[in-house]
C-alpha cells in the first residue's frame, strides 16, 4: 500500500519526504529541507547552489480518495491508484532518472524541488522561490496538458469562497427572514449564467463546496449562514478581469462577500525555446508523438516560473482520471518518464562532455 499523502496529512507527507530526502542524500545531492505552516518541502541539487540550470518540480500531496485507491493495481496495461498520474509518477520518474545518471551526477547542474501543499494552499513553491531557490533556465513539471503533449498555453484558475451572513428563523415563515441559503442559490445561478457555453476552450465554473447553516440545525430552521467554494478557470488575463468584475457585482447584489484563496495566472509558453524543443525531441524519440502544443486545462505551479521569465516544460505522461476514482497511468508511459528526463538533462543540464 502506498503512503496516503493527502494534502493536510502532514505526518504522512513528511514521511514521504523523509524517504525522498534519504534517497537523494545517499546519491550525493546537496539537500535543503524545510516546512511552511507544517507543510514539508525540499530542494536537492547536484551542485552546491540554490540556482541550478534546471529544476525538476513536483508535489507529493494528492487529493482525498477511498482507502482502496491507495493500493495500486495494474489492468490491461494501465496502473490505477491515487496519485499515479497527479503526480507521484512524475516524482518516481525523476528519482529513477537520477539512478540512471548514478556515478556522474557531478557532471550535471540540475535540482529537484518537491512540496506537499499544491492541491490546496499552494504556498510551498512560492516560499522556496522567496528563499532564493530557483532555476536559472528552466523548470520541468509533469503536472499539466495530457498524453505527452506539451503545453503551449494554460488556463488560469481562481479558488475562492463566497459567504452570506443572515439571521435564523422558523422554516414556516420565510417571509420574515432574508434566507442566506436562498440568496446563495440565486447568487450561484447568476454566476453560473456567466458560463453559458462550456468546453475545453472556454472559461469554466465548478462549485466545489456548498454549505448552509451549522451542524445541529433543524430542517425547519432557516440557516443564518451560507458558504460556497468556487473554482473558476479562465482562458486569459483579460477574461479573468471581466469575470471577477461580474462576480463582485453579483456578490454585492445579494449581500455576499468573497475571499480569494489561491490564484494561478493564465500563461503562454514559447514552444521555440531550446529547453522545450529538446524535451519535445525526447518525447518523440520514445513515444513517436509530434505535437505543436496544446492548452493545459489544469492549474499548476508552472505559471510561477513563467512569471520569472523562465522556460517551463509542462506535460503529463499518458494517463487520466486525476482527482477521480479511476486515476491511472499507462505502464509504458511510466517507463518512458526517466528515459525522456535523462535525454533532456543530457542536452540541457550537463557541465562536462564525455571524453
Amino acid at each position: 500500500m502506498e503512503l496516503p499523502t493527502v494534502t493536510g496529512r502532514l505526518h504522512v507527507n513528511n514521511e514521504a519526504l523523509d524517504f525522498i530526502e534519504s534517497y537523494l542524500v545517499d546519491r550525493g545531492f546537496y539537500l535543503y529541507r524545510t516546512e511552511y505552516n507544517g507543510y514539508g518541502a525540499l530542494v536537492a541539487t547536484t551542485q552546491p547552489t540554490k540556482t541550478p540550470r534546471v529544476m525538476l518540480v513536483g508535489h507529493i500531496d494528492v487529493v482525498p480518495a477511498f482507502e482502496k485507491q491507495f493500493t495500486m493495481h495494474e489492468e490491461d496495461g494501465k496502473i490505477f491508484g491515487r496519485g499515479v498520474y497527479d503526480m507521484k509518477s512524475g516524482i518516481a520518474g525523476y528519482l529513477t532518472a537520477i539512478d540512471m545518471l548514478s556515478g556522474k551526477l557531478t557532471d550535471y547542474d540540475f535540482g529537484i524541488m518537491i512540496t506537499s501543499d499544491e492541491e490546496t494552499a499552494d504556498q510551498g513553491i512560492k516560499n522556496l522561490l522567496n528563499e532564493g531557490f530557483c532555476p536559472t533556465e528552466a523548470a520541468v513539471l509533469l503536472d499539466g496538458a495530457y498524453d505527452w503533449h506539451l503545453a503551449k498555453s494554460s488556463k488560469g484558475a481562481l479558488y475562492f469562497t463566497v459567504s452570506i451572513e443572515g439571521k435564523t428563523g422558523h422554516g414556516s415563515r420565510p417571509w420574515l427572514v432574508s434566507s442566506s441559503s436562498m440568496r446563495m442559490v440565486s447568487l450561484l445561478g447568476d454566476i453560473q449564467a456567466l458560463f453559458s457555453q462550456v468546453n475545453p476552450e472556454t472559461n469554466t465554473l465548478n462549485i466545489s463546496m456548498l454549505q448552509a447553516g451549522t451542524p445541529g440545525e433543524a430542517y425547519n430552521q432557516i440557516p443564518a449562514t451560507a458558504q460556497a467554494g468556487l473554482d473558476i478557470r479562465v482562458i486569459s488575463p483579460e477574461e479573468r478581469e471581466r469575470i471577477m468584475a461580474a462576480v463582485t457585482k453579483i456578490c454585492k447584489k445579494y449581500g455576499a462577500t468573497w475571499e480569494l484563496i489561491v490564484e494561478f495566472t493564465a500563461q503562454t509558453y514559447n514552444m521555440n525555446n531550446p529547453h522545450i524543443v529538446s524535451f519535445a525531441s525526447h518525447i518523440h524519440k520514445h513515444t513517436g508523438l509530434v505535437s505543436d502544443g496544446v492548452m493545459s486545462l489544469a492549474a499548476s505551479d508552472a505559471n510561477i516560473f513563467v512569471d520569472k521569465g523562465l522556460a517551463c516544460i509542462l506535460t503529463y505522461p499518458t494517463g487520466g482520471g486525476h482527482h477521480s476514482s479511476e486515476e491511472w497511468i499507462d505502464s509504458k508511459a511510466l517507463e518512458d518518464i526517466p528515459l525522456i528526463i535523462t535525454g533532456y538533462l543530457n542536452d540541457m543540464a550537463r557541465l562536462k562532455t564525455e571524453d
